[in-house]
């Protein structure tokens, strides 16, 4: 891939669109059929203490059953339920374990551990599925257009902080009084280098959420030496500029519920992911 066009760009927005044109470009036409095969994936591992032996024993209990049908006899019946029965037990115990050595091991991270119990509670999903029809702000109409549902969550949360704030008291005192030290006024953001894009590039987690721009990290990680270059460029031209290219400021907001009423805006609190490109920009802003 050339990336002549980007390197050829000195403003950061125009380069990183020239960037993620090249790339989802590629992306798109070489992983089209990827979220097809990871569901299948997914799908076949849905319950991570189903062994191969124990695969093989429903199989079992299946043509067990199946003789059953076929021959009702008392002697079939009974050899089907018993081994049915002990089979039950065995998944119940296996999957009773999996769970006890998951919480172990998540002892000290308190998210992976909340995850653990919610998928023991049956709580993965419960969150994620919104309702089709909202009570909009005047508790009267009530919304059930998609485009106006968004947008209204779009309203909510762009204004909660500002309804929080108009709440605190004035304070007399300036806030220089709480720096007790003596504070740069200004500060040099270090260029960057390919090496350093790429060493950051590597370390993302490859199990995380992609932003908007639906690239996967675990893809981003693979193809690190390829675009740490022309990365590198971008975020050089964004430091002394102070200008942040536009598609490095879409994030992805879902609305997450928390309690009460599920039809109500107010209920329902945003997770915002941004792009992986977008984190690694932050890495170095932090960094520097």
């Amino acid at each position: 891939m050339s990336w002549e066009s980007v390197f050829s760009n000195y403003s950061s927005t125009n380069s990183y669109n020239e960037f993620i044109h090249l790339f989802s470009s590629t992306y798109e036409s070489k992983f089209s059929l990827t979220k097809n095969v990871a569901k299948r994936k997914i799908d076949r591992n849905k319950s991570p203490w189903i062994t191969r032996s124990i695969t093989n024993s429903v199989m079992r209990k299946n043509k067990l059953y199946k003789k059953y049908l076929h021959h009702p006899t008392a002697n079939n019946e009974n050899t089907y339920k018993r081994y049915k029965n002990k089979l039950n037990h065995i998944i119940k115990g296996a999957k009773k374990k999996y769970y006890e050595e998951q919480l172990i091991s998540y002892k000290g991270n308190s998210k992976l551990l909340w995850k653990t119990l919610n998928n023991i509670m049956n709580k993965q999903k419960s969150n994620r599925i919104l309702p089709n029809e909202f009570i909009g702000s005047n508790n009267e109409n009530v919304l059930s257009n998609p485009y106006i549902i968004a947008n209204k969550f779009n309203d909510y949360f762009v204004n909660v902080g500002l309804g929080i704030a108009s709440k605190i008291p004035n304070c007399e005192r300036k806030f220089e009084e709480y720096l007790k030290n003596n504070y740069k006024d200004s500060f040099f953001l270090e260029p960057t280098t390919k090496y350093e894009v790429e060493s950051e590039l590597r370390k993302l987690n490859a199990k995380k959420s992609s932003g908007y721009d639906n690239i996967s990290p675990r893809i981003i990680k693979e193809v690190s030496n390829e675009i740490s270059e022309p990365l590198a460029h971008i975020f050089n031209l964004t430091f002394p500029n102070g200008t942040i290219p536009e598609k490095l400021k879409i994030a992805l907001v879902t609305p997450i519920y928390k309690s009460n009423e599920t039809n109500q805006f107010k209920n329902y609190r945003p997770i915002s992911v941004i792009t992986c490109f977008s984190k690694i920009l932050e890495k170095f802003m932090c960094r520097d």
